[in-house]
């Protein structure tokens, strides 16, 4: 039996499918056998025949459920990866031989990637041919959010990974492989993802947008700390100065506190995608979002009117232009990385 505190990874439904080593061995054997679990016996047919192949070719991928894995033979299987842990459950269908292992280890290599090699053959990776087709890059895997209001997920921990050659990646020097392209893109199959060259504009773009916004961000917590700390200062020392517009003051105070309210959103979202209760995808979070972003690009623009701007010293002048480029940043980010589409969850 679970216990209520179990662990479930978010709109992954790891957990799902959980037991002992002696599970995963009945489950084997029986898959293997082809004489339980199912009463028809085109429903076994059917199971492992192939579901999809590899992009312009006829090398199976993956067969209803059950990825292909290429040794000394054509092996059907499945990983299981939560934290601290690692499974796998393989099924050679030829010779009728079955392989499972369980470690209490993260990412386990020996037991789940080398030693099914005793079993089943070496392991097949690209052929020679694929290989030379390889060129170096960013490469940005698919298996992630990559569009869509959860697209800002991509850039934790990293947006794209930059391959030399084939063995920088974990996937590649014990997978099997392709290379193809779609939609005038190069794009790299293996077994469980697929990853996507993108150029090192769209690869440094992410972080300058992103950069831009932390900018702004830095300079909203810098001016609602200062502010009343000077205030103070002048109260307590007596220092006199000319009071500015008690509009532009205000105006000016809460596009900081807009400004502010957007980080804080994302971060909210961030701790609620550790949580696994799916609030992540609350449509009120976008909706807050896009609000946010309609109000700071207005807040933005009012200091185009004149009304606005008159009566303001040059330094007052400098830090309207710097709020009013803060608040854009922002808002920016906001529909670069489609935060305001709660329409699609």
């Amino acid at each position: 039996m679970l216990s209520k505190d179990h662990f479930i990874t978010s709109i992954y439904p790891t957990g799902a499918a959980t037991g002992t080593f002696k599970d995963l061995e009945k489950f084997a054997q029986a898959l293997l056998a082809r004489k339980t679990l199912f009463d028809r016996p085109e429903t076994w047919n059917t199971l492992y025949t192939v579901s999809s192949t590899y992009p312009d070719t006829d090398i199976i991928r993956n067969a209803h459920g059950f990825w292909a894995n290429e040794y000394g033979t054509t092996v059907l299987g499945h990983g299981g990866n939560t934290a601290g842990a690692t499974s796998r459950i393989m099924l050679d269908l030829k010779h009728g031989i079955g392989y499972v292992v369980m470690t209490n280890q993260g990412a386990e290599q020996n037991y789940n990637f080398q030693m099914p090699e005793l079993v089943f053959g070496p392991r097949k990776t690209a052929s020679k041919e694929t290989q030379e087709q390889f060129s170096p890059g960013y490469y940005r895997t698919l298996r992630n959010f990559n569009q869509g209001p959860l697209a800002i997920f991509k850039m934790i921990p990293v947006s794209a990974d930059y391959l030399q050659e084939p063995s920088d990646d974990q996937r590649l020097p014990n997978n099997f492989w392709t290379i193809y392209q779609s939609q005038g893109k190069t794009r790299i199959a293996v077994a469980v993802a697929d990853y996507e060259k993108v150029s090192d504009f769209d690869f440094f773009k992410d972080y300058v947008v992103l950069g831009l916004a932390g900018l702004g961000i830095i300079y909203a917590l810098g001016l609602l700390l200062i502010s009343p700390l000077l205030g103070a200062y002048r109260l307590i020392f007596h220092k006199k100065q000319d009071q500015p517009d008690r509009t532009w003051k205000v105006w000016n105070l809460l596009t900081a506190v807009g400004i502010l309210a957007v980080p804080i959103n994302l971060f909210l979202l961030f701790m609620s995608a550790t949580s696994g209760d799916f609030s992540e995808i609350a449509q009120w979070r976008y909706m807050l979002f896009a609000a946010l972003g309609l109000l700071l690009t207005v807040s933005a623009l009012l200091p185009l009117f004149r009304k606005f701007r008159e009566k303001l010293s040059k330094g007052r002048l400098f830090l309207t232009a710097v709020t009013s480029l803060s608040a854009l940043a922002v808002a920016a980010n906001i529909l670069y990385w489609s935060l305001y589409q709660w329409w699609v969850l």
